[in-house]
Parts: structure tokens; C-alpha cells; sequence
């Protein structure tokens, strides 16, 4: 397990996205009428590669992918709790990566073993304040709540880096995968609708990237939405821009 105190979080997202409302709107029926892909994923549009597909599996495999994340992100793979619990998922996730099992946090449940989960995460007196969970209805959290609450956590280093009009797409794109070259983890926020996507707001884990002369850098999204979307290739133009978009929830 990576030593904590020399592990840090980039939480990346698109300028003015104030708050979460993962799937929140989603009619469900709609969802009951949706082609599904082999790994029972809703359809998404040709440009994103699932990652179970034989497509997707071959960019896994290829000497030109960067895959120093995707295994303990892999390991402690989660799905959000609810249709709003992205943000808490994609933390526990992360922190089951680099928080040392012995200093977690222990869930009631699974008493006596400290394991970081979703609600043990949310139930936090540090992670609570920060959510301002108690004083008002809890709709989801900020890019800047989720790395307040990831800070929480003692001997991590948590970065925050705004998809917004001082980074162009190129720049942006070289800064993650530096990160993940690293051992750095990832945490995107991004507008679903703008990868053709149902949904708004969402966090998730980028796990690797694919890179090859001449072509387009792919990175892995493994959506913690685990019922509605699986991990999928995104390619990094449509990645960014999809972290620069504005909610139409929050302006």
C-alpha cells in the first residue's frame, strides 16, 4: 500500500459546478427503454470505449497504456450508495487506496475492522461540518466540499485543479497524466450530458490512460454509478471538456 504521507489526490472539474445532483432527475422509466451494452451498461455514444468491450480490453493491455492506479482503485472499487452518493464514493475509494487499513475509519457494521465506507466517510464529525450535513437538506457536495472533506483525513495531500479558462485542454491533460504517472490518484467531476450521458453533475475515479504517437489520449472513467454506467475509455478532449462544462442545476 502506497505510503500515505507521499500520496496525493487531484480532484479535477469544471468551473462553477456548485453542486452534485447526480441522477437525481433521472426518470426511470426512461432508463427501462435504454439498449444496453454486454456489461449491462446504458448505451453510451461510439466515442467512448467501454472497458470490458474486446476494444477496451486491448487498450488495457497495450505496452502504451498507464495503468499505476487502475489496480488498487480496481481493488477497492465501489458503488455510490445512492443516485447522489458519487462524491462520498469516489473519496472512500481513494482513501481505501492510500489511508493505511489500520488508521481507516471503522463502520459499525463491519466493527472491528476499520475500512473506509460511504457511510462511516459521511458520518465523519470533520467530513460533516465540512458538508454542512445536520443544519440543512443534504443534496450532494462541491468540488470544493469533496476536497475540503478528502483533507479531513490526516498525512494526504489533496489538490484542486479548476477546468476553467487558464488551462487549455492540452495542458490540462498533460497535468493528469503526469499525476497518474506519479502515483497520484484522480477524482473527476464532470457534466455527464456533455460525454452524452444521462444524468448531471458526477464524480469518479480516472484509473489510467492510453497513449499512443499520432492518436488521441484515452482515459479510464470507472464510473462508481456501477448500476447505470460501467468503467469506460473517454477520450481526453471530450474528458476536458466535460470537466470545464457548467451544471444548468447550479449556473
Amino acid at each position: 500500500m502506497p505510503n500515505n504521507t507521499n500520496t496525493s489526490i487531484g480532484v479535477f472539474a469544471a468551473l462553477q459546478l456548485l453542486f452534485l445532483l447526480a441522477c437525481f432527475h433521472q426518470a426511470h422509466s426512461s432508463l427501462q427503454r435504454e439498449i444496453l451494452f454486454g456489461d449491462g451498461s446504458v448505451k453510451r455514444k461510439s466515442s467512448l470505449i467501454p472497458f470490458t468491450s474486446p476494444k477496451g480490453k486491448q487498450l488495457f493491455l497495450s505496452n502504451n497504456c498507464f495503468k499505476l492506479a487502475y489496480f488498487p482503485n480496481a481493488a477497492n472499487f465501489v458503488t455510490q450508495k445512492n443516485q447522489g452518493y458519487c462524491g462520498p464514493a469516489s473519496a472512500v475509494m481513494t482513501l481505501n487506496n492510500v489511508v493505511p487499513r489500520s488508521e481507516a475509519l471503522v463502520d459499525p457494521i463491519y466493527s472491528p475492522y476499520p475500512y473506509y465506507t460511504q457511510d462511516a466517510w459521511i458520518q465523519d464529525m470533520c467530513v460533516k461540518q465540512v458538508l454542512g450535513i445536520g443544519s440543512k437538506p443534504w443534496r450532494g457536495m462541491s468540488l470544493e466540499q469533496e476536497a475540503a472533506a478528502l483533507s479531513c483525513t490526516k498525512d494526504i495531500r489533496v489538490s484542486t485543479v479548476f477546468a476553467d479558462d487558464s488551462h487549455d485542454n492540452k495542458a490540462l491533460i498533460n497535468l493528469m497524466k503526469m499525476q497518474l504517472q506519479q502515483g497520484s490518484y484522480i477524482i473527476a467531476n464532470i457534466l455527464r450530458t456533455d460525454i452524452d450521458e444521462k444524468g448531471y453533475g458526477h464524480f469518479s475515479p480516472i484509473a489510467a490512460f492510453h497513449e499512443k504517437e499520432q492518436r488521441e489520449t484515452l482515459f479510464l472513467f470507472m464510473d462508481v454509478a456501477r448500476y447505470k454506467y460501467g468503467p469506460v475509455w473517454v477520450p481526453a478532449d471530450e474528458l476536458v471538456n466535460a470537466m470545464r462544462a457548467k451544471d444548468p442545476f447550479s449556473g
